[in-house]
C-alpha cells in the first residue's frame, strides 16, 4: 500500500478532526510522560550525587577530628614528663629558695626544664 501524500494527509484531517487532534494529543501526552521521567531520573541522580557528597564532608571531618586527636596525644604524651618532673622539681625549689646558691640550682633548673620542653616539642613537629 502506498504511502499517502501531503494533501491526503490534509484531506484525512479535514475529515477525521477528532481523530487528527486525539493523535496529536496521544502524541504530546507520550511526551510529557517521557519528560517527567526523564526529569524524576535527574531529580534522583542529584539527590544521590548529594547524599554522597554530604557522607564523603562528614568522614572526612570525623577522620580529622580523630587524627587532630591522636596528634594532640602524642604532643602531651611528650610533654607530661617534662612538667610532672623537671615542673614540679623547679617550682618545688623556688618555693623554699631563700639564698643565692639555691636561685642558681633555680635557674640550673629552669634551663633544663626549658631545653626538656623545647626538646619535646620539636619531637612532635612544633
Amino acid at each position: 500500500m502506498a504511502m499517502p501524500d501531503k494533501d491526503e494527509n490534509l484531506e484525512m484531517e479535514k475529515e477525521n478532526p477528532k481523530k487528527s487532534f486525539q493523535r496529536k494529543l496521544n502524541k504530546l501526552n507520550e511526551e510529557k510522560e517521557k519528560a517527567l521521567a526523564d526529569a524524576e531520573h535527574w531529580k534522583n541522580e542529584y539527590y544521590r550525587a548529594y547524599a554522597d557528597t554530604k557522607n564523603l564532608r562528614n568522614q572526612l571531618e570525623k577522620d580529622h577530628m580523630a587524627a587532630m586527636k591522636y596528634r594532640a596525644e602524642g604532643f602531651v604524651d611528650e610533654l607530661l614528663p617534662v612538667l610532672d618532673i623537671d615542673g614540679h622539681r623547679t617550682l618545688r625549689k623556688s618555693l623554699t629558695s631563700k639564698d643565692t646558691q639555691t636561685d642558681i640550682i633555680i635557674w640550673t633548673s629552669r634551663d633544663k626544664l626549658r631545653c626538656h620542653l623545647f626538646s619535646s616539642l620539636d619531637t612532635v613537629g612544633l
